[in-house]
């Protein structure tokens, strides 16, 4: 026996890439975070103001669906939400729903994606409502725990452009 497990340890591996995902291989993911006010842009003064001026740090969270066409290609959807509150003690709240494209680079256990989002937005401060577009680009970085589950760090950056 121990001739044979001598064998086995000298001989040497070979590690082939894995597809990790194919058609049609699903994932539904939550996310809680927070939100930073990064600034303005008005296009009648055509200047940036600083966010933190205005608003105070907040939270956001989404859900998020998705199918894979291949190893790196996913579409979904997402229901996401933000609140935060003005200096002026006033309550923002934006409920975006969009459509989600992902590209993912992979290196097991690890993967790095990249995504777009488009949809429309529900944007309300205290009583009054807006509703318009929104883009989210934006990246991730997860470590998988198993086939199952993956934790990671989601960055993104919520564009909204209040056309009136």
């Amino acid at each position: 026996m121990l001739l044979v497990s001598a064998m086995l340890i000298g001989q040497e591996t070979e590690i082939t890439e894995v597809d990790v995902y194919g058609l049609g291989d699903q994932t539904f993911s939550i996310s809680a975070g927070i939100m930073l006010p990064l600034f303005f842009f008005g296009l009648d003064s055509n200047d940036f103001e600083s966010g933190f001026d205005h608003m105070r740090v907040g939270a956001s969270g989404a859900l998020r669906w998705a199918t894979f066409l291949d190893n790196e290609l996913s579409v979904g959807a997402e229901l996401a939400g933000m609140f935060s509150s003005t200096v002026l003690a006033r309550t923002l709240i934006s409920i975006p729903i969009t459509g989600t494209i992902d590209y993912a680079l992979r290196f097991y256990p690890f993967e790095a994606a990249f995504h777009a989002n488009l949809g429309v937005n529900f944007l309300r401060l205290d009583s009054d409502l807006y509703i318009g577009p929104i883009i989210k680009p934006g990246a991730s970085f997860y470590w998988n725990y198993s086939s199952e589950w993956s934790f990671g760090l989601r960055l993104e950056y919520w564009f909204i452009p209040e056309i009136y």
